[in-house]
C-alpha cells in the first residue's frame, strides 16, 4: 500500500496533536518535579482504558447482538444452513447505545483523568487538564460523527466513495 505525501502529513499532524495534548499538561503542572514523563504516562494510561471499552461496545455492539440472536438457533440446529432475521432490532436502538457508550466512556476517562491530575498537580489540575479535555471533546465529536455518517447515506444510493 502506497501513502500519499498528504496522507503522511495529515497523520504526522494527527500524531502532534496527540502528543503536545499529552505533554502540555506535565509541562505546566508542578507534576514534573514527581517523576518523568515515562512515569507520568503510566499514571495517566489508566484513564484511557474506560474510553477503550466504549468504543468495544460501539464497535462490537450489532456483532454481540447478532450472537445472541443466533446462538440459540445454532444449539438447537448445529448445522442451520439459513440465518436468523436480525431486521427486528431497531437500528436507533444500536445506534444510540453506541453513542451513550462513546460519551459515557469519555466523561469518564476525563473524570479519572481530572481525578488523577487532582493528585499530582492540585494548584494547577484546571491549566493541566484544558488541553486534554479540548483534544477529548474534539474526538467525541469525530466519533460520533464517523458513527452518524453511514445513517445519512440514503437507502439505495451508492455513496461516491464506494463508486471508485
Amino acid at each position: 500500500m502506497r501513502f500519499a505525501p498528504l496522507t503522511i502529513l495529515q497523520l504526522s499532524a494527527a500524531f502532534a496533536l496527540f502528543l503536545g495534548a499529552f505533554i502540555g499538561p506535565h509541562a505546566v503542572s508542578d507534576s514534573h518535579a514527581r517523576g518523568s514523563m515515562r512515569t507520568m504516562a503510566g499514571r495517566y494510561s489508566v484513564t484511557l482504558l474506560p474510553i477503550a471499552g466504549g468504543y468495544l461496545v460501539a464497535h462490537y455492539l450489532t456483532l454481540v447482538l447478532q450472537g445472541l440472536v443466533w446462538l440459540p438457533p445454532l444449539i438447537v440446529d448445529p448445522l442451520m444452513s439459513l440465518a436468523p432475521q436480525l431486521d427486528w432490532i431497531p437500528i436507533g436502538l444500536v445506534w444510540y447505545l453506541s453513542v451513550a457508550a462513546i460519551v459515557g466512556d469519555h466523561i469518564a476517562g476525563i473524570g479519572l483523568a481530572d481525578r488523577r491530575a487532582l493528585r499530582d498537580a492540585p494548584s494547577r489540575v484546571t491549566l493541566a487538564g484544558l488541553p486534554m479535555v479540548a483534544l477529548m471533546i474534539g474526538y467525541t465529536v469525530l466519533s460520533l460523527w464517523i458513527i452518524a455518517a453511514p445513517i445519512v447515506v440514503k437507502p439505495g444510493v451508492v455513496p461516491s466513495a464506494l463508486m471508485r
